[in-house]
């Protein structure tokens, strides 16, 4: 059996009895991680053992993300990161590569352009310090129209799309460009395409997403909504098949790895980070290529490491 990745949007699992609704639901389907948009729980951090991991606000309880872990995902969990209240990532031991999955809940029409970006540069972010090897996987409810026209996207979407792209879609489809990043919900033809009802039921759409790097995209072989699914959400439950293995980490591994990068820390540290930078950086003895990006890696990890604010 490949690796099976998913994304619900939940509508919150604050509410009583809303949680252990999800798990019932999910143990109808075969799944390794599914990421939850809209969890509304506070905080962030795993429990029952690491079959769930979220991150949320610090008190209120709004947006909030989530990734359900599977028995073998969590076996070859590498470790987590719940960056912020819409974004979080987990690394797993995989085959061929490690996978890296992220989940993104991106804010809705009703948000200001300013932090349509503001999202989009923390993702951004976010991928930067996944290691470049790594398969990266990005599941979310993206509020973005992308509609049928593939036309001048056609490297990030197939011909499946839904509806019309509204400036949302567009702006999705610029950052799947510049990351080199496929739709997988757009690869063939299922008629369980969209994935998001209006409450009159009138309105149907594709907002929930899963892209994967496009040089792994020969490895997916489907991508699709479930209807079944049933948490009383306007959001369908979507599942995509890869044809990837996660695989239990090595025992010298078994600790695994909380980070959390405070971003907050990183914009005051700014000018210590490009002061340490510009203190450790060589640039005037000539060096071979290879060595300077060597050298280059080096200072900018130790610069990240100065903005790490502990493992939870």
């Amino acid at each position: 059996m490949g690796l099976t990745v998913g994304v619900w949007n939940v509508r919150s699992l604050w509410q009583t009895g809303a949680y252990a609704l999800m798990k019932k639901e999910l143990e109808r389907f075969r799944y390794d991680v599914v990421g939850l948009c809209e969890v509304r729980w506070t905080g962030g951090g795993e429990m029952e053992g690491g079959k769930i991991l979220w991150s949320g606000t610090e008190r209120e309880h709004v947006y909030g993300v989530g990734m359900v872990i599977g028995e073998k995902a969590r076996k070859a969990l590498l470790e987590y990161n719940p960056v912020n209240e819409r974004m979080m990532y987990a690394r797993f031991k995989g085959y061929p590569k490690d996978i890296d999955v992220v989940v993104a809940y991106a804010p809705t029409m009703d948000h200001s352009d300013a932090e349509i970006e503001a999202f989009y540069d923390q993702l951004e972010q976010t991928l930067n310090v996944l290691p470049k090897k790594d398969v990266k996987i990005i599941t979310g409810d993206w509020n973005a129209k992308i509609g049928k026209d593939n036309i001048g996207f056609e490297e990030v979407m197939g011909k499946y799309g839904i509806g019309n792209r509204n400036n949302r879609g567009e702006r999705l489809l610029e950052f799947a460009k510049d990351q080199k990043m496929y739709i997988t919900n757009t690869k063939t033809q299922n008629r369980k395409k969209w994935t998001w009802e209006s409450p009159d039921g009138k309105t149907t759409n594709m907002i929930d997403l899963i892209l994967i790097e496009q040089k792994w995209m020969k490895f997916v072989t489907q991508c699709r909504a479930f209807p079944s699914a049933e948490i009383g959400s306007d959001h369908r439950l979507v599942l995509c098949n890869v044809k990837m293995k996660i695989t239990k980490r090595p025992k010298s591994g078994e600790n695994i790895k909380r980070v959390k990068y405070s971003t907050e820390m990183i914009k005051e540290k700014l000018i210590d980070i490009r002061n340490e930078i510009e203190n450790k950086l060589d640039t005037k003895t000539k060096y071979d290529m290879k060595t300077r990006v060597s050298n280059l890696e080096k200072v900018l990890k130790t610069a990240a490491e100065k903005c790490e604010v502990g493992k939870t």
